[in-house]
C-alpha cells in the first residue's frame, strides 16, 4: 500500500511542475560519531527505495561509504565548510532533509546550532522543501536559538518529523505539518538485526562518554559476578582518553577489552548481559539485540523512552540507585517490554515514508507546494 498526499489548489497563472531528483543531506556526519553514521546510512538506504532521485549531496567531508550497497543514485559529498560549494548544491537541489539526530540544540554548541539552522534558512530563502527527518529538538537554552527555531518551525516549506514526543509536541505549537515518528535506528534490518543471540553471563559493556566518579559503580559490577568488561567507544575522538583510563583502573580487576566499529560494538551488545550507556544509541541498539541496558537520566535518552517506564534509567553516581536499578532489572519482563516499544517505534517510522512519498512519490509544484499525482 502506497501513501499519497494530495492538496490541490487553483491559481490563476499555472505553476511549474517539478519532480524531485537533486537531494541536499545534512548532519553530523562523516565524524565517527556512530550514532550519526546509523542515522546517515538509514536515511540513504530510505531514499534508495525511490528510482527518480539522481543525485544525493551529503553533508560530510569524505563521500559516505555504506557496505553492500549500490546506490541507484548518484552519491556526492559537501565540506561543511566549502561554503561557495555549499550554497551551490542547495540552491540546485529539489529538496533537503536533515536526516535524523539531535542536532538543533544548543546544549553542546550555539555555534552549532546557528550553523545547521543557517542552512535550513537560505533553503527556504530560496523557496526549497525542507524535511527534518526523525529529528529530536532542544534543549534550546539561548532566546536566539528558540527564536530561530520557532521561525523554522513556522515555516509552510518545513516538514519536522520528530523522533520523540516533547519535541513533536513543541514542534506541534508552531507547525501544522509535524509528524511524530521514531529515531532512524529503529528502521530495523531483519537481515541483519535479528536481537536474539546467546549471553555471555559475566560479560557487561560500556558506553562511557564522561567519566563515572564514583569507585563503588565497578564494586557493584564486580559484585553481580561480572568478570569481562568490553568498552564501546561510539565516538573514539571524544571517548578515547576516557577508555583509556578506565582501562587503567580495570585491568586488574576485571577482562577488559576495547570495541570500535559497528560491526564489533553490534556484536559486543548482542552477547552481553548488561549494558551500561550514557548514549542514546547504546540504548537503542540493546533494545533491538534484547540485552537490558543501564542509562542515566539523560534528557535526550529518557524522553526517547517517556511513554514507556523503564528501570534502568538511573544515577550512575549514586550506589543506591544504581543497586536499586539492577535488582529492579532482574524481575523486570524485559522480552514484554522490548517487543511494545520496537512494535510502537516501528509502527511510528511509517509516518518517515509517508513523508518521503509525500515529496518522491509525486510530482510537486514549488509555489506553495502544491502536490499532484505522478504521471
Amino acid at each position: 500500500m502506497k501513501w499519497t498526499f494530495r492538496k490541490i489548489i487553483w491559481y490563476d497563472k499555472p505553476s511549474k511542475v517539478i519532480k524531485v531528483k537533486k537531494i541536499f543531506l545534512f548532519g553530523f556526519y562523516g565524524y565517527g560519531n556512530l550514532g550519526d553514521e546509523i542515522l546517515l546510512e538509514k536515511s540513504l538506504r530510505l531514499l534508495s527505495e525511490y528510482d527518480d532521485i539522481s543525485r544525493v549531496t551529503v553533508l560530510s567531508p569524505k563521500i559516505p561509504k555504506i557496505s553492500g550497497e549500490n546506490f541507484k543514485f548518484e552519491l556526492s559529498n559537501v565540506s561543511k565548510y566549502d561554503f561557495l560549494k555549499l550554497l551551490k548544491t542547495i540552491n540546485s537541489c529539489d529538496l533537503v532533509i536533515g536526516g535524523g539526530g539531535g542536532i538543533f540544540q544548543d546544549e553542546t554548541s550555539l555555534r552549532s546550532f546557528l550553523y545547521y539552522s543557517t542552512l535550513v534558512k537560505h533553503a527556504l530563502l530560496i523557496k526549497k522543501p525542507v524535511l527534518l527527518l526523525a529529528q529530536s529538538l532542544g534543549p534550546l537554552k539561548n532566546n536566539i536559538s528558540r527564536r530561530i527555531m520557532k521561525k523554522i518551525l513556522q515555516s509552510d516549506l518545513v516538514y519536522p518529523v520528530m523522533r520523540d514526543p516533547v519535541s513533536y509536541r513543541y514542534s506541534k505549537l508552531f507547525s501544522k505539518n509535524t509528524l511524530l515518528s521514531a529515531d532512524l535506528a529503529f528502521e530495523i534490518d531483519d537481515d541483519k538485526e535479528k536481537g536474539f543471540q546467546e549471553k555471555d553471563s559475566e560479560k557487561i559493556s560500556l558506553v562511557i562518554k564522561e567519566p563515572i566518579n564514583s569507585d563503588d559503580f565497578f564494586n557493584i559490577i564486580e559484585s553481580m559476578g561480572f568478570k569481562k568488561i568490553d568498552l564501546l567507544l561510539f565516538f573514539p575522538k571524544e571517548e578515547e582518553k576516557i577508555a583509556l583510563k578506565n582501562l587503567d583502573k580495570l585491568r586488574n580487576r576485571f577482562e577488559v577489552s576495547v570495541s570500535i566499529g559497528y560491526n564489533r560494538i553490534v556484536n559486543s551488545i548482542a552477547t552481553s548481559s548488561l549494558v551500561v550507556t550514557q548514549r542514546l544509541h547504546g540504548a537503542i541498539l540493546s533494545l533491538i539485540f534484547s540485552t537490558k541496558f543501564i542509562s542515566p537520566k539523560n534528557p535526550k535518552i529518557v524522553r526517547t523512552f517517556i511513554e514507556f517506564p523503564y528501570p534502568g534509567f538511573t544515577d550512575f553516581n549514586s550506589s543506591f540507585e544504581l543497586v536499586g536499578a539492577i535488582k529492579s532489572l532482574e524481575k523486570f519482563d524485559f522480552d514484554n517490554y522490548r517487543e511494545t516499544v520496537l512494535e510502537t517505534f516501528s509502527r511510528r517510522l511509517i509516518n518517515v515514508r509517508k513523508l518521503l512519498n509525500f515529496f518522491l512519490e509525486t510530482k510537486y509544484i514549488t509555489k506553495n507546494l502544491i502536490f499532484e499525482p505522478k504521471t
